[in-house]
């Protein structure tokens, strides 16, 4: 083989290779895209947002927490995104983990395990989810 075909032989191998190499894109999962300590209440609340506006019904303020929480929204809706938003009770919390059932949408607060609070302290979780991954007919709560 000439230098030429050699050289147009060795390309085609590493675009092959290259190829056959690449990671499969990741599957879309749900993402948490604000967490927050709330002023107290109440009862808690769970909701689908439509709209980021919604976010001020769940809970009370701060104002920079609802800030934010709303500004999350916005940058994550679009029309193959559902956003779901928590109001928990909990203690010294980090995080906050959502759970996709059949019948219900719900979210778990996680980390301040081992933590004892005198009085709950209030958390808004807010979560990004692929509209395909959401169960039909499925309630928030």
């Amino acid at each position: 083989m000439g230098r030429i075909a050699t050289a147009a032989l060795g390309l085609i191998v590493l675009i092959a290779t290259s190829c056959g190499n690449s990671a499969a894109p990741a599957a879309p999962a749900p993402e948490l895209i604000a967490f927050v300590m709330v002023q107290d209440a109440g009862t808690g609340g769970a909701v689908e947002i439509s709209a980021p506006d919604q976010i001020d019904r769940l809970a009370p303020g701060p104002a920079a927490a609802i800030d934010s929480a709303r500004t999350a929204v916005t940058q994550h809706a679009r029309p193959d995104v559902r956003i779901f938003a928590f109001v928990r009770p909990g203690c010294q919390n980090d995080g906050a983990t959502i759970a996709l059932g059949s019948k219900q949408i719900t979210a778990t607060l996680t980390g301040g395990e081992d933590t004892a609070c005198v009085v709950a302290e209030w958390y808004l979780a807010v979560f990004a989810v692929p509209a395909q991954l959401v169960p039909p007919g499925a309630s928030v709560g």
